[in-house]
């Protein structure tokens, strides 16, 4: 094609006795968006000044037509704003970029192309079950090194962290990247271990008073008024002042005996959140690791991650059912050396099962204060909070469920330009003599208190967990939604 397309620049174009300049521009333009390659097009706009006008015109529909060809179109989109698109894309996705070198303008514009990309699949409806715009940033990734290289050199953008979380689904398909390795993360940080703790008396018992007789439901609406919110129960008021929780305020970085959230709306702590991911791309891609791998590799695609809602309006809304993994460390290392060597229980078991949740939403808040002393609600005039209830169960034929209650809060700020982050907070009881377990200390059952953040696209949560009742007891987390 692009032969004949050299053979006819200047020359006069004809088939029959008829010039091509004759035909209207609506057959045109089909020729023009049927020719294969971008090469061919150029090759055929170039045979005269007259075609180059008709053909490349910024308003031409030559543009969308082989826009449309590759990816979904964007609603309103002009026909001059989808050329801009198309020719950006042609050009940045195909340079060679090595993500193992430190962050540079180049990198930048690459992610900056991908953002839209990924947000144009986040928002438009479509009924393919092979979305164009999806497929080619699958078929981008699979040619370059950016999900295989989370730790790089230098200072990373936020938009860095943020794109790598939002594409958390497809770096966990082995199709398209390689396990990342063990030294992209850091066992400490995974395990909330404070440094220089270890060997040094960290498993000595450092649970809570969470001394409880009864706990109380309160009613929460969409949106409520932290000035007026309270969590009045028997478990004890969650502004008491304890010196046990003296920490460090995120925001001003001042001594607190408040509290503090892991997943703080003002304050993500996405290079934190994106070594959590990489532990798992590393745990659920790599057999050498003998964990999560069999499990994770022996369930059907349709129950392993994916990067957004088959209708894109539903993306905000809490989904019904989740699938996905926890990790522990037991018992406990001596060293960092120990805990770098094991990295998780996962090692003993014989078959790892994927735990399952099954969540509705629920009216009433239900909150209590032991609860809100691990995990804290955000404060805020008004945040958008919605409460659910539910059952927690493992995949495959297990009758055993666990009770689940929690929340989830809407984090406004747009990170790395991506708007539809959401924080995601719940305990699961285990039951005991069929009824749910006591939060007390010293009581029978174990309770787990999970905080996560929810990947816009609203399937995948990634964050941490620790038990109320032996606080030194916690780990990462991820789940996603089937």
């Amino acid at each position: 094609m692009a032969m004949a397309a050299n053979k006819m620049r200047g020359q006069q174009i004809s088939a029959g006795g008829h010039s091509i300049l004759e035909l209207p521009n609506e057959v045109l333009h089909e020729v023009a968006i049927a020719l294969p390659t971008d090469r061919d097009l150029i090759q055929l706009s170039l045979s005269c000044k007259e075609l180059m006008a008709r053909i490349l015109a910024p308003e031409s529909g030559v543009w969308r037509g082989r826009f449309q060809g590759r990816y979904n179109v964007p609603a309103k989109k002009a026909n001059n704003e989808l050329m801009f698109e198309y020719i950006t894309r042609a050009i940045v996705l195909k340079a060679k970029i090595d993500f193992k070198e430190e962050e540079d303008d180049r990198q930048r514009l690459w992610m900056r192309v991908l953002r839209t990309m990924l947000q144009e699949s986040l928002t438009l409806p479509f009924h393919s079950l092979l979305p164009k715009t999806l497929k080619c940033i699958g078929d981008v990734l699979q040619k370059t090194n950016f999900l295989a290289e989370p730790l790089k050199p230098g200072k990373r953008s936020e938009l860095f962290y943020a794109l790598q979380l939002c594409l958390s689904a497809l770096s966990l398909d082995s199709a398209i990247t390689q396990p990342c390795r063990r030294t992209d993360y850091d066992m400490e940080h995974i395990y909330s271990i404070e440094k220089g703790t270890l060997g040094d008396g960290f498993m000595e018992d450092e649970s809570e008073d969470f001394n409880a007789s009864e706990t109380s439901s309160q009613s929460s609406g969409v949106e409520t008024d932290e000035s007026e919110e309270t969590l009045e129960d028997d478990f004890g008021s969650p502004d008491s002042s304890d010196s046990s929780l003296e920490s460090t305020d995120i925001i001003t970085n001042q001594p607190t005996s408040e509290p503090q959230p892991f997943i703080h709306h003002k304050a993500l702590d996405l290079a934190l959140l994106l070594e959590f991911h990489s532990f798992w791309q590393r745990h659920l891609l790599s057999y050498s690791e003998h964990t999560f791998y069999e499990s994770f590799q022996a369930l059907p695609d349709e129950l392993k991650p994916q990067v957004r809602k088959e209708d894109p309006s539903k993306a905000s809304l809490l989904s019904t059912f989740w699938m996905g993994y926890y990790s522990c460390i037991h018992p406990f290392p001596f060293s960092l050396d120990d805990l770098e060597h094991r990295q998780t229980c996962g090692t003993h078991e014989d078959e790892v099962e994927a735990m399952t949740l099954e969540l509705t939403p629920h009216p009433d808040l239900f909150w209590p204060s032991a609860c809100n002393k691990a995990v804290p609600l955000a404060k805020g005039v008004k945040t958008v909070r919605v409460a659910f209830e539910g059952k927690q169960g493992m995949h495959g034929p297990c009758p055993d469920e666990n009770d689940v209650f929690g929340f989830t809060e809407e984090i406004e700020v747009a990170y790395g330009g991506i708007q539809g982050w959401k924080r995601i907070c719940f305990a699961i009881c285990e039951r005991v003599d069929n009824e749910p377990a006591d939060l007390s200390e010293g009581t029978d059952g174990w309770v787990h208190v999970y905080e996560a953040v929810i990947i816009p696209g609203g399937r995948t949560m990634l964050g941490r967990w620790m038990d109320l009742k032996e606080p030194s007891a916690k780990g990462p987390f991820i789940f996603w939604d089937v």
